[in-house]
């Protein structure tokens, strides 16, 4: 009820940085990992050095009609197996921390 009369209205031009990622135009020094289904990126307040309890990584789909996690549905599995599966190593090799040590959340 609430998709048609809210996000397929939304003026998507604010996330012009999402697509400039993507298109590997901006934040290329932030990357983490990528894939064809993904980019992962360090946010950009991250500086390497700082203490690692301020990390915050951006899994950034590469699909650019999902506006939301409703918009998910089992055609999109193989993107969200290959995030789960893939971040988490990037993130270990990159920063040498463990997976135990990590939290992942969605935004919604």
């Amino acid at each position: 009820m609430v998709k048609p009369h809210f996000f397929d209205t939304l003026d998507m031009t604010h996330n012009n940085w999402i697509y400039d990622v993507l298109e590997e135009k901006k934040e290329k020094e932030l990357r983490v990992f990528e894939n064809e289904h993904f980019m992962l990126q360090k946010d950009w307040k991250f500086n390497v050095g700082d203490d690692l309890k301020t990390l915050y990584c951006l899994a950034i789909p590469r699909q650019r009609d999902l506006k939301s996690i409703r918009d998910l549905n089992a055609s999109h599995l193989p993107m969200l197996k290959s995030i789960l599966e893939e971040s988490y190593p990037a993130i270990q090799k990159m920063f040498d921390l463990p997976q135990q040590k990590l939290k992942a959340y969605f935004h919604y």
